[in-house]
């Protein structure tokens, strides 16, 4: 149960990562096209 766990919390992390990655992506290309 305790692995079953932390796998769910590695993956929980990984998501959050994710959607903060795209969003820091997102806003870089919104700067760049302002800079262009």
């Amino acid at each position: 149960m305790l692995f079953t766990f932390g796998l769910y919390q590695i993956a929980f992390i990984m998501t959050i990562f994710a959607a903060t990655g795209q969003r820091e992506n997102r806003a870089a290309t919104k700067n760049s096209s302002l800079l262009v």
